[in-house]
């Protein structure tokens, strides 16, 4: 999970997704009054006649002076109302520095982490593609369907659908793993574990940092996860199912 302070909100923040396009360059219609036409989505663009209906107090007539100006995407965010669908939410643009997972028709936005959270997930990934059978793909932050109208993003997912996908069903997804940052704890250890268990995932592995770097494997049983093992560094983390262990020094290298 992310570092910094985690915020829900039903219409508040734009997606941040792998694979999503980049956002295009945002414009509003403005006549020469100064009145702001509605948005769709985050392009509204102006007619090659420039001209665009503009309302001005109760009254609504046609502007010939339209101009374009640039604006934040989340504009349309705000402007949305009601439950999120998926559709609408894969469809959000993805702005810098944050991450977005739909969770029950609500965006929940957290920044991106820090130096070191990134640098955790990403070597974790390496370490896994080095290791894994090829049976297992890794990827560093995906989208996940955990049910309907739930998507969440993993810092670091083995799955075995190996097709060309922008969202992997739970269903084919072995293992899971979040990078615990200190305005994530609950997120991390309570919430996140909850919705996976739900969604059927075998293996979560959650990575401690606050005192030293700890590898915590849980197994799913019943409705939760149990832990299977807990390593700490110049160990290795045994993956069952998975038929491969991992070396608890490679996330503190750069590279090896």
């Amino acid at each position: 999970m992310s570092s910094g302070t985690e915020t829900t909100a039903t219409a508040r923040t734009p997606a941040a997704q792998n694979d999503r396009p980049a956002p295009t360059r945002c414009t509003r219609e403005v006549c020469r009054c100064r009145a702001r036409l509605s948005v769709r989505g985050c392009t509204v663009k102006v007619s090659a006649s420039k001209e665009a209906m503009c309302e001005t107090g109760s009254s609504t007539r046609r502007c010939a002076a339209m101009v374009a100006e640039a604006i934040d995407p989340m504009d349309s965010i705000f402007a949305h109302e009601g439950p999120w669908t998926e559709d609408e939410y894969l469809a959000l643009p993805a702005p810098t520095g944050q991450r977005t997972e739909l969770i029950d028709g609500e965006l929940v936005m957290s920044p991106v982490g820090d130096a070191s959270h990134q640098n955790l997930g990403q070597r974790l990934w390496r370490e896994l593609d080095r290791e894994l059978p090829d049976e297992y793909v890794p990827f560093h932050e995906a989208n996940v369907r955990l049910s309907s109208g739930r998507i969440v993003i993993p810092d670091v997912v083995v799955t075995t659908d190996q097709s060309d996908w922008l969202v992997v069903d739970a269903a084919e997804v072995v293992m899971v793993s979040e990078v615990v940052s200190p305005s994530s704890l609950s997120i991390d250890r309570i919430l996140k574990p909850t919705l996976f268990a739900e969604a059927g995932i075998p293996w979560y592995l959650r990575i401690e940092r606050e005192a030293e770097l700890m590898l915590i494997l849980q197994r799913r049983k019943g409705g939760g996860y149990v832990e299977h093992a807990s390593v700490a560094a110049g160990q290795r983390l045994d993956l069952p199912d998975l038929g491969c262990s991992i070396d608890v020094d490679a996330l503190l290298r750069r590279r090896g």
